[in-house]
Order: structure tokens, then sequence, then C-alpha cells
């Protein structure tokens, strides 16, 4: 049995990305600000003008029917993960278009929590602490085994779509040591510049950053959970918990599948938290 048959079978969940800002806000954990949650998507228009914030599902995986928007004029916006300039017609279009594309409707068909529905969230936009980059600030995730981290994996989203890529990645155990291609993914190039992250990352709070997820993770009271982190300047903003990331079907380097498989089996003996 390997990791990812492990996390194959945890039970599949999406408590909302609300009630994870909840849990982290109880053990003080800082959190990017809400500013407000609408029924209608429509509604975010009213509070969107001439500033910055992310759009966001209360319910969904991935970056599907997430928007980076960052003012140019009082009515329009650029989309810092599309790259593109938009105004309201095109922020509906692009919700409109996420809540209804065939992926989400299979999704819905079958039951899945992952499904993307409402309500919208409108959030503070966390920025990168480095201006002479793309400006969202790198999503920093990290894998909770039994309340304790074990993996960080870095997310830099760049500007290179003509490759067919999303982000810049860079994978470190928790003491911070660089893993190099620990996870397979074509959307994502293993970046050996990265590697001194934990060196140089979120003004040297590496430590609080892990601090910050285990707090999390145990609060959740749950085996298994992952925590993502937005690198912000001041340090780690919390961004959301998640549960069974990609519906299990995660795909580790086989050495890198098999040392968390042990530190899986080893917490289930001997930790707080009993795996169900």
């Amino acid at each position: 049995m390997s990791f990812r048959d492990l996390l194959q079978r945890l039970p599949a969940r999406n408590d909302g990305k609300i009630s994870g800002k909840t849990l982290a806000a109880s053990v003080n954990v800082p959190h990017a600000e809400t500013i407000g949650v609408f029924d209608d998507p429509r509604d975010i228009l009213t509070v969107a003008a001439n500033r910055s914030l992310v759009v966001k599902p209360e319910y969904g995986c991935s970056s599907r029917g997430v928007l980076a928007l960052y003012p140019v004029t009082i009515d329009t916006w650029n989309d810092l993960i599309a790259g593109i300039e938009v105004d309201s017609d095109d922020i509906m279009e692009s919700i409109d278009k996420s809540v209804n594309s065939p992926r989400n409707q299979q999704l819905h068909d079958r039951g899945h929590p992952d499904f993307l529905r409402g309500p919208w969230i409108a959030e503070e936009l966390v920025l990168s602490p480095d201006k002479s980059r793309l400006p969202v600030a790198d999503d920093v995730k990290v894998f909770c085994i039994n309340g304790t981290a074990a993996l960080i994996g870095v997310f830099r989203r760049h500007s290179r779509p003509s490759e067919g890529t999303t982000s810049d990645v860079a994978w470190f155990d928790a003491g911070g040591d660089y893993l190099g291609d620990a996870h397979r993914n074509p959307k994502h190039y293993i970046d050996p510049d990265m590697q001194s992250y934990p060196d140089e990352a979120l003004n040297g709070r590496w430590g609080g950053l892990l601090e910050y997820a285990e707090r999390v993770a145990e609060a959740s009271a749950e085996f298994f959970v992952r925590v993502d982190f937005f690198a912000a300047a001041h340090g780690p903003v919390f961004s959301e918990v998640t549960y069974k990331p990609a519906g299990g079907n995660v795909d580790f380097r086989p050495d890198v599948d098999q040392w968390l498989k042990m530190i899986w089996e080893y917490e289930s003996i001997h930790g707080l938290f009993v795996c169900s």
C-alpha cells in the first residue's frame, strides 16, 4: 500500500472555505480578511469597485472559479491568475463558465463534494513581497499527518503559459530539506532555483508557518489535512484547509511516497488521533 492509497481511503469531504477560515481563527492563525459573502455572485460588484480582491466559490477545488483582481480603473481589473484585464461583465462570464463547465456538471451528477458552487466569497488579495515578479503571493501547502507537518509544497504562479505549465514548484520536508521533483505534474515546473526557499521565504518565518499549520491540523481533529497559506511580506496568511487533496490522486515520487507512508503508519500507532 502506498501513501496515495492511504489518501484515497479517506472519506471524500468538502467543508467549505468559510469553515476552514473559522477553524484557523479559532486557534489565532492569521488569515485573509473576508470582505463579503454573497449568494448571488453579481452582488460581489457592490464591493469590488476600485479595490483589489479575490473572488472564490465557497465550494470547489483548485483554482476553478477563482479570480484574483487588481484594479486598473474604478470598474476594470487585472485578473492576476488569468493574466488579462477584465470588466464586470467578464467577471460574471468567468464565474458562469466555471459553474456550467462540463467538468463541474460531471462532479454535480456524481454528487462529488468538489462540485463548484456558491455562496461566493470576496476576500483580501494577498500580494507577493517580491514586486519584481508576478504580484500574487506564493501558495504554500503543508501536508500534516496526525497534527504534525510532514511535507511542504511551494507553488509560484508564473507568466509562461506557452510552456503549458501554471506554476514553478519546490518541495521540502518539514526540516526544510529540498526534495526536488517530489511530485510529478505536467502543469508544474520543478524550479531548482527555489530550493533556498526555507531560508529566504516569509522573512525567516518558516518555523512560524509550520506552527500555524500544526495548530490548524490539531484543531481539525483529523488524522490528515493539508493546510494552505499565502506567503505574504509579513508572514504566512492562512488560505484554506483540504481534507483529501486531488481526491487522493497524488503522484509522489516512489521514495517520497514510501517515506510519507512510513510517517502515516508510525503516527497511526503513536499519534494523537486515530485514522479511521
